[in-house]
Formats: C-alpha cells, structure tokens, sequence
C-alpha cells in the first residue's frame, strides 16, 4: 500500500507526547525515552540497551547521538517506523491452521475492482475479477453491465489471471487456459457434507456462477435498486444484483422492460464448472437451513444484510457457521465508495466485497484483517 503523507494532525500528536516526556528539555534523553516505551507503549521488557540502539538508529543529529538522546525529529522517525508498529511481525508469514472448511474463515473479497473509477463510467482494467456479457461475434467481453464503463475481452482476462496467480467459449477458455489450475472437480475430502479447506484449495482456481439459471433484474435499466422498501421479515426479496455472480451471462442487445425478470440458462459446459462455489437465492435461513447444501453461497445486498444482522442477528451467526455468505456494496454507490465491512463481519459473513479502488477508513480496516497470516488473504474468524 502506497505509503500517505504524514497529516499534521498526527505529527502534532506526536508532539504533544514528546513535550510531555522531555519535560521542557530540548531533547528526550533515554531514561526518559525508557520512560515513555514502559508507559505508553507497554514494553516492559525494553532495557536502557534497547533505547541505545533506537537512539543510534533514528537519531541523525550528531550532538543529540552523542549525549543520548533524541530531538523531536529523532523521535518522529521512530514513532513511523516498523519498530514502533503494533503489528506482531510473526504473523506476517502464514501461521493460522489452513485446514478447516472455507466457512470458518473470512476471506479477502472485492467488489467490480476491474473498474479503476466509478461504478457508471469508469475504466476497466485487467486487474480484475469476472462481470461477463455476451459480445460480438459470441466473444464474451468484461465490463460493468448496463452502464458506460468500457468493455474489455474476457479471453485476455483470463490470460492475466493465469499468468499472475488464476457461454461454451466461456467454458473452453477457462478450461485451455487454466489446465490444471482451474478446480473442475470435487476434491476428496473426509466428508462430503463440508466445504474445502483453503489448504485443499492451494494454487486452484475457482468458478463461481449459478449451476443452472440466472435470474436478472435490470435495476440499473429500470432505475430500480435495492434502496426500496424491503418486507418486514427481510427474507423472501430479491436484491438486484443477488442473482448475479461473478460470472454473469446477460446480452445487453436484448432490453429488459421495467420490472421485468428474464431468466437465462447457463450453458451446460460452464455450470459443469462450478464445483464449490453454487451461487443459490437467499430466501431466508429457515430455508436455508432445510434446503441449502454446503457447495452453495448466496450473495446479499448491503442493505438486506444491514436488516438482517440488525433483526436477525443470531439467526446469521448460526447460518454463517455452516454456509458462505457474500455481501456486495448498494447499487447507489456509483461512485465505488464503501460501507463499514466490520457490521458483516461481526456476524460471520465470509466474504465482505469492497470496492478495492476506493481508499478510506473500510478499505483501511479491510487491510488490517487481511495484513494477518501473511496477506494470504484467509483469517480465521
């Protein structure tokens, strides 16, 4: 992540506990240095040996060096240093058990991060992952569905993906492509009523999509979206993009009249594809409880989860305990901005989607997560 420019407000923050531990000397010298890692830092077990050394490390002004002490300028350099940092440098390499089902874990999740802009107009990139329209001369191409976003070809995505990591054209370039990378199977796991470990899973590729028919409802061409008035119980709706996975097969060539559904079958060969990652409508978790098999994850809008996390809190919980859930920004976020995802997590939703192009406090907290085990992009719930 790209290093910001220190804010004033931080650097006089700074200050402030550096006037207080210099006590109106010019410079902190190290019993007060000492001082101030045993009281604020909590570093009980940091010695006069070690503050010498951070004095010889961050200290440029050679007077300063020699009487043992830091100027404020020393400190500041300390305070935004790796040596200063919370972070448990242990964990930066894998250290959590990889070998338990894919619903004990959060996973690190994007949102239409092909866009490097808004969600309406803007540019799409290679970086991505896979919103897939039929186009011309049935070559499938990449964009943001019914929007001015531009268009790129789904082949040379997919060669990007297999180069840095991972309707029937659709099938074969993945198939060609991915070989053996590409997950076509079930793996051969203890038990056939849980869900793959991240371990099972190591330098596979996944497909996700529904194994039989999409459902669309063209909220953007009908100005329709998930800001409308939802039932009481929040189970039984549809959300505009719920139906829709990161494979979707719709033609913009064919206008959908208001309000109308369309359903559209997946060809065989790609469904054949989709192995863990079944995409199913969420109709609430009684339901799924009976009905939903563990392969199978459901997709919900921010604001239906908002509801249900809010009404049906332990209800989520349980439900997340067994099955992969998935939560995508509101389609009013035409801008690419993003919602706290800490309220999903909370719950136990797996894979919280943000918009990866947009910094700020979520994306900030969703790195935070994520910088654990080694940026594997797996943390134990």
């Amino acid at each position: 992540m790209e290093r910001t420019r220190l804010t004033s407000t931080r650097r006089d923050e700074i200050q402030r506990l550096y006037q207080l531990y210099a006590a109106g000397q010019p410079t902190l010298d190290a019993n007060s240095l000492l001082r101030f890692l045993h009281r604020e830092q909590m570093e009980v077990a940091t010695n006069q040996e070690t503050v010498e050394r951070l004095i010889d490390r961050y200290e440029i002004e050679e007077t300063a060096r020699t009487n043992r002490a830091m100027t404020f300028e020393g400190f500041l350099r300390y305070m935004e240093s790796e040596d200063c940092c919370v972070f448990d440098r242990g964990h930066t390499a894998v250290h959590q058990d990889m070998g338990r089902p894919l619903c004990h874990y959060f996973i690190s999740s994007s949102h239409n991060t092909y866009l490097t802009g808004d969600q309406l107009v803007g540019k799409s990139h290679l970086d991505a992952y896979i919103d897939c329209w039929d186009g011309p001369h049935a070559e499938p191409i990449v964009y943001h569905g019914y929007t001015l976003t531009t268009k790129i070809l789904f082949s040379d995505v997919i060669r990007t993906v297999e180069r840095h990591a991972f309707e029937v054209v659709m099938a074969q370039y993945l198939i060609s492509i991915l070989g053996e990378k590409l997950l076509q199977t079930p793996l051969d796991l203890a038990s056939s009523g849980e869900l793959p470990s991240p371990n099972n899973k190591k330098m596979r590729a996944r497909s996700e999509a529904e194994a039989e028919e999409e459902e669309e409802a063209a909220s953007r061409e009908a100005g329709e979206s998930e800001e409308e008035e939802e039932d009481d119980d929040g189970e039984g709706e549809e959300d505009p993009e719920e139906s829709q996975s990161k494979l979707m097969f719709w033609s913009p060539r064919k206008q959908v009249a208001k309000k109308k559904v369309k359903k559209v079958m997946v060809a065989q060969a790609l469904s054949d594809l989709v192995v863990y990652t079944q995409s199913v409508k969420f109709t609430g978790f009684s339901h799924a409880g009976l009905h939903q098999h563990p392969y199978q994850n459901t997709s919900l809008g921010e604001k239906k989860a908002h509801k249900l996390a809010k009404t049906s809190g332990p209800d989520f919980v349980a439900h997340n305990q067994r099955f992969l859930s998935r939560i995508y920004p509101a389609a009013s976020r035409t801008f690419s901005t993003n919602y706290n995802p800490q309220e999903f997590w909370s719950v136990g939703c797996q894979l919280v989607a943000l918009n990866f192009q947009s910094r700020g406090l979520p994306m900030d907290l969703h790195d935070g997560r994520f910088r654990d085990n080694g940026g594997c992009g797996y943390t134990i719930r």
